[in-house]
């Protein structure tokens, strides 16, 4: 008989290593605090009742997959293990690329990596908590189902066994939106770490970071670029600005909007197969081309209907709004 997973480690002075760091940054959580809510309110959604608090972040030791997780009761833990080892690492690829520059410059792009890595880590994982989270049972069927942001779990009573759909893009519309708030809070909170870093730092810093978090770093980078094309296959079939079609997708995350959940039935059988396969360990991938997502996309919607589902339903969901 095989032993359950050890549940992740927690200690005190985790904790208070977590705070330290924060404090170090001026996190002001008030502010992505804010920043939710504007989101949120643009969506037609008002979700005041979740908050943002340090003291609500769990630290822990032993995650089995990523640096962070939430729980579907929206419990946020990081796992400061592998934090320590990402700085560790980060250290080590500055010290080693970067002997040219002065202590000072390195000392920059250091600590403009881990204000990244950690604090637009807590804004993906606060994506999560605040998209929209429904429950549903059908007791005819014996099925429990949860749609939270895009990505549906069912759950049969009976077996008690799961099947998830549309996690893949879950994953790259939260990622895509807490890459997007992060930015937005540096720049309101006055943490100009990363801006700083400019020009050719910049590049490096990507370089570290993706480096330091492995296989399954690269595999969200895979996630947001195929997100990306799929915006733009929507935006150029309907002629609008590809702005456009990414407002419609957070409505959609924070709020649900029926035109995004009518396409999301006809295309999940698509996205299953063709998205970019999340990692769910911290090595080992497969190469991948998100270029080709596009061209089968097409052809995949040329089988179904001849012609683009994708921009029919979303002109439908545009159409919509402008008469509401």
């Amino acid at each position: 008989m095989e032993s359950s997973p050890k549940p992740p480690e927690m200690r005190t002075e985790d904790q208070e290593s977590l705070k330290s760091f924060l404090e170090i940054y001026d996190f002001n959580p008030q502010i992505l605090q804010d920043i939710f809510d504007e989101q949120a309110r643009r969506s037609g959604k008002e979700r005041s009742n979740i908050k943002v608090s340090v003291d609500d972040i769990k630290v822990v030791r032993g995650l089995l997959t990523g640096l962070a997780r939430t729980k579907a009761n929206g419990e946020i833990s990081i796992d400061i293990e592998k934090l320590e080892k990402h700085v560790s690492v980060i250290r080590a690829l500055i010290i080693i690329n970067m002997k040219e520059e002065s202590v000072e410059v390195r000392d920059l792009v250091l600590k403009a990596a881990m204000h990244y890595l950690v604090i637009q880590t807590i804004t993906h994982e606060l994506g999560h908590v605040h998209s929209s989270n429904v429950y549903t049972s059908y007791p005819e069927m014996r099925t429990l189902q949860s749609d939270w942001g895009y990505e549906t779990t069912r759950l049969n009573q009976d077996t008690n066994l799961k099947s998830t759909i549309n996690n893949a893009l879950n994953e790259a519309v939260t990622e895509t939106l807490g890459r997007e708030i992060y930015h937005e809070y540096s720049k309101r909170a006055g943490d100009s770490f990363y801006a700083d870093v400019g020009g050719s730092f910049e590049s490096k810093l990507d370089d570290f970071l993706l480096e330091t978090t492995g296989e399954r770093g690269r595999s969200y980078e895979n996630l947001v670029r195929t997100f990306d094309l799929l915006m733009e296959h929507i935006a150029k079939e309907l002629e609008v600005p590809k702005e456009k079609v990414w407002e419609a997708f957070k409505q959609g995350y924070f709020a649900g909007l029926p035109a995004i959940s009518t396409w999301l039935m006809e295309i999940s059988s698509f996205l299953e197969a063709e998205f970019p396969k999340m990692i769910d360990t911290d090595e080992g991938s497969e190469e991948w081309d998100p270029e080709i997502f596009e061209s089968k996309l097409k052809a995949w919607e040329q089988s179904q209907s001849g012609e683009s589902m994708s921009a029919a339903l979303f002109a439908q969901l545009f159409e919509e709004k402008k008469e509401a």
